[in-house]
């Protein structure tokens, strides 16, 4: 039997290993993703239409069908490209998975890196039989239950209690209990055959990822994705702040978007696994303190002004009948708690995910989007920052900008001299999204286009210097031009990246001078997120988004961490244990006022040599 080897496209030469399956000889790469817990974009179903599943197949590659070449071409057939619901497995296959056809990219990275957690979940269901009252014995009902079910003593919903001596006489004196952390939730017959799920969100600044699982076997369900419905009142966590502070409604528009949008993917999850919405029990959010705030309908103008104080870093539980959740009637949702204003819960549910506090050489792990969070440290020690990257890395502010959807340039490469455009979805390119433009950054620099000061330079003899031109907003760097117009970079643009890049090197920077680490000494880089899961880790420290002396080969992409530590943390109680530790032990440090980082953030504004 075959198997097939996933690798994420993210990584350094060797890339990463993102799954491996065995299947069935003559199996369809599709079909093998999807074994493997993989989604590939596939709007047509996998019926060969569509020509959006394309993989690149580094070994094993069979011949292409007819279908494949047309679709694809001659050019990209010999470069490897298949299209996955083609493709067979005859053979031993190792596949590249490029971010134009994993549908995380599409929306939002839906999964990420994560060790094994045991199965122990806030909510639990247990069948037991109980003594039946006698003279002798004239305990009340509850008593018995809890005498049976082992516990010294526990809280019950009055609907628990409602239930319980008809369920009881009805079935024998046996029950099934619904429990969460000791409090009695629920009483059903014994053969009820209700689903335990619970729903785990990641919710983003700008895209929100839930999953659906099953409590009793640890089994997803279900996936959804959706832009964050608050972008219409702020692009950034500050505008949002700034939005919300205008009063009770204000606040309350926004918790409402955010909620509703939750809901929604709620109802999606329920739908997907052909489940009630009643069959869930437990929701976990992780997400950044504001949206953790906005979510729960907290004022978070405070943490917009110095000293940046929160109304709350712990987690917070609440009833989603209070949210206006439908799920089970005593369903509640937990938030994943935050070390800081600005490192919050999605960087903590990805630490422990990833098992920080295991780790025993020094690491870096850099969560990159509008925020730049950075931990530095290992296991023993880390400190912890956010910086103010800027919107550039999502396409934000620069004038052909656009997130990483269809139509987006994802990746450039020079090749004999000219730029070699990977696009998503295959099609005409319609703007650079954050992973295009580090990449095209990196090809003018390394040709002389740029100079260190990040200055677009006319004239000169590289093969790219033709595309240097006077536009309408000044000096200019044309990407493409065809039908569809042309994609050009303006030397506002290039300040725009500098600003973004300048922000995370120096913040990284500073936290490895705190804990004593050169960067050269650091193992392992890790790149959490949509972004960092599709950056050319060479391209990275090209132009200096990494702290000089970091080795591009010890630079690894580990998905949406923040997503695969909300299920953790939803399905484990040691991971909340450790979600709850690591949010207190980690050393925060404030770079806005910090001296250091002002200087080191000047030199990290300047492009390598």
């Amino acid at each position: 039997m075959p198997t097939v080897r996933f690798l994420s496209s993210g990584a350094s030469a060797g890339y990463c290993e993102v799954a491996s399956v065995e299947v069935e000889d003559g199996t369809t790469v599709f079909a093998a993703a999807r074994a493997a817990g993989i989604a590939l974009v596939s709007p047509c179903g996998g019926k060969g239409r569509c020509g959006r599943c394309v993989v690149e197949i580094r070994e094993g590659a069979p011949e292409p069908t007819d279908v494949e070449r047309q679709v694809l071409g001659p050019a990209r057939l010999a470069q490897g490209r298949r299209m996955a619901c083609r493709a067979l497995a005859l053979r031993d296959l190792v596949v590249v998975l490029p971010a134009a056809s994993r549908a995380e990219f599409t929306e939002v990275l839906a999964d990420g890196e994560s060790i094994g957690f045991d199965l122990t979940p806030a909510v639990v269901a247990r069948v037991v039989g109980v003594d039946a009252p006698a003279l002798d014995d004239p305990r009340d009902d509850l008593a018995r239950l809890v005498d049976a079910l082992g516990y010294g003593r526990i809280e019950a919903e009055p609907v628990a209690l409602r239930e319980l001596p008809r369920v009881l006489r009805a079935n024998g004196f046996c029950a099934r209990a619904i429990l969460r952390d000791g409090r009695l939730l629920r009483v059903e017959p014994p053969s009820a055959s209700g689903r335990l799920l619970g729903a785990a969100f990641d919710v983003g600044t700008t895209t929100v990822a839930g999953a659906l699982l099953d409590l009793e076997n640890g089994r997803q369900l279900a996936v959804a994705s959706r832009t964050n419905p608050q972008h219409a009142l702020g692009d950034d966590v500050v505008s949002r702040m700034d939005y919300a502070s205008g009063g009770e409604a204000a606040l309350g528009d926004m918790q409402s978007r955010i909620v509703g949008c939750v809901g929604d993917m709620l109802a999606e999850l329920a739908r997907t696994a052909g489940v009630a919405p009643g069959a869930v029990h437990e929701i976990v959010v992780a997400g950044n303190n504001v949206m953790t705030h906005l979510f729960l309908g907290l004022p978070p103008e405070a943490m917009a002004t110095v000293p940046f104080a929160p109304v709350t870093n712990s987690a917070v539980s609440v009833p989603a009948a209070e949210l206006g959740l439908a799920a089970a009637p005593t369903a509640r949702v937990t938030t994943v708690p935050s070390a800081s204003a600005y490192v919050g819960g999605d960087i903590i549910a990805g630490l422990t995910a990833l098992g920080f506090s295991g780790f025993d050489d020094e690491v870096l792990f850099i969560d990159i989007g509008t925020n730049g969070e950075v931990v530095a440290g290992s296991g023993a020690r880390a400190m912890c920052a956010a910086t103010a990257a800027g919107p550039a890395f999502e396409g934000a502010r620069i004038s052909c900008g656009m997130r990483a959807v269809p139509g987006a340039i994802a990746h450039a490469r020079l090749a004999d001299g000219n730029l070699d455009l990977e696009v998503l979805g295959g099609g005409p390119p319609g703007g650079v999204c954050g992973t295009g433009l580090v990449d095209l950054a990196a090809a003018m620099l390394e040709t002389g286009v740029l100079d260190d000061t990040g200055r677009i330079v006319e004239g000169g003899a590289s093969p790219l210097a033709s595309r240097v031109r006077e536009g309408s907003e000044g000096i200019e760097f044309v990407v493409a031009s065809g039908d569809c117009g042309e994609v050009a970079l303006t030397q506002r643009d290039i300040r725009e990246l500098q600003l973004a890049k300048g922000a995370i090197a120096a913040g990284a920077g500073v936290l490895l001078g705190r804990i004593g680490v050169a960067p050269a000494d650091v193992r392992r880089v890790l790149l959490a997120g949509a972004f960092g899961s599709t950056i050319r880790p060479e391209s990275a420290v090209a132009i200096g988004l990494l702290p000089d002396g970091i080795d591009p080969a010890r630079v690894c992409a580990v998905g949406n961490t923040a997503a695969a530590g909300a299920r953790a943390f939803l399905a484990s109680r040691r991971a909340r244990e450790e979600a709850t530790r690591l949010a207190r032990w980690l050393e925060v440090v404030e770079l806005s006022a910090d001296l250091d980082f002002q200087d080191a953030f000047a030199d990290a504004m300047m492009f390598r040599s």
